[in-house]
């Protein structure tokens, strides 16, 4: 399950991003404007990926390879609507995240004017005082990661299976270098008019999601991917939400609740990729409104479901996973219990 996006985060806390935000703008369903003028396309040509390992590598939307792993909303997308580049250079599986996914390749995590967020994670680890920390590990995969807060911004790099470790330091250091010759803009954050809440609690109250799963206790809220990375940041500008639903010491869950603001577009492109951990399904309930869509995902036997909702331009996700950690606090089949949290996701987007 996706649970970190940084290998070496630590430490759950909000923190205040340094933004330069200028007049807002309409929203739009179609993917966000980048603020800096690099693409992956112009940042593999600048620093050449692929020569840095043994094993065939290109490029991959790294959304989709991220969404096949691990049936969440990609960190992917929730980097590019706030403005950031995610790029991943790859075999086409994941590539150092904290599991050995067997990817190969480097996987590249940058948030412009997000520098706060560097020194608040650097801070915890051990703690960190230089504007760039590198490091290698792992046993019979090296894995390598490049944190920096050149520029003002927040650059992650994760390397795995490079030449050597050598080889990984250069690439990453020769992408944070390629991308502070970019020319950066302004973040302009965009007003829907249909907004979407902004704590976990308000997309779908704990009386309610206790009620759908028939949990045996209350419900808390806690905010995952815990500790500090680029994704946590991204989430802030986005006033998206990442939480998981658990009991009050965090130890039994009963599943996720993800938000991607003005999300729709990145569903409606990965579409087809979306098949963990089943095949979409269409569902609807009392309330939705025009374009506004509904899926539901669900392992054989139902012993995971996920649901998908496109209401108004949002993309909302619950994820009722299959028992881990401590146990799971849900004792009603996960797919009926869909129909009563998309209910209340409707609800609670319409209602003033």
């Amino acid at each position: 399950m996706k649970r970190t996006r940084s290998v070496l985060a630590s430490a759950i806390g909000i923190f205040a991003l340094v933004l330069v935000v200028g007049v807002s703008a309409p929203a739009s369903a179609a993917p966000p404007v980048s603020s800096i003028n690099l693409t992956c396309n112009k940042l593999a040509a600048a620093t050449n990926p692929a020569a840095s390992f043994s094993t065939p590598i290109s490029q991959r939307y790294s959304a989709a390879v991220e969404e096949r792993a691990f049936g969440q909303i990609p960190d992917a997308n929730v980097i590019q609507m706030a403005g950031g580049l995610d790029c991943d250079y790859s075999n086409g599986f994941e590539v150092a995240d904290s599991t050995d996914l067997g990817g190969i390749g480097v996987h590249v995590q940058y948030l412009p004017y997000a520098a706060s967020g560097y020194w608040r994670w650097a801070s915890v680890l051990g703690p960190v005082t230089t504007p760039d920390s590198f490091s290698c590990f792992g046993t019979t995969t090296s894995e390598c990661q490049l944190e920096s807060s050149a520029g003002g911004d927040w650059l992650s790099v994760q390397v795995e299976g490079a030449i050597s470790d050598a080889v990984a330091e250069d690439l990453s250091y020769r992408i944070s270098d390629a991308l502070q010759l970019g020319q950066k803009t302004p973040y302009v954050p965009p007003v829907y008019a249909t907004p979407l809440q902004h704590s976990c609690t308000t997309v779908i109250r704990p009386a309610v999601w206790r009620a759908a799963v028939g949990s045996p206790l209350p419900l808390v809220a806690f905010p995952a991917p815990p500790g500090w990375s680029p994704i946590n940041s991204a989430e802030l500008v986005n006033r998206a939400v990442f939480c998981d639903m658990d009991d009050a010491t965090g130890s039994a869950s009963a599943g996720s609740v993800q938000t991607l603001p003005g999300g729709r577009w990145a569903f409606l492109r990965l579409r087809s990729s979306l098949t963990t951990p089943g095949a979409l399904t269409a569902i609807s309930v009392p309330g939705m409104r025009a374009g506004d869509t509904a899926y539901t995902r669900c392992a054989p036997r139902q012993t995971r479901c996920v649901l998908d909702a496109l209401i108004a331009t949002h993309w909302v996700e619950v994820d009722l996973w299959t028992a881990a950690r401590g146990g799971t606090l849900i004792t009603t089949n996960r797919l009926a219990a869909m129909r009563p949290l998309l209910t209340e996701i409707v609800h609670q987007v319409y209602t003033p």
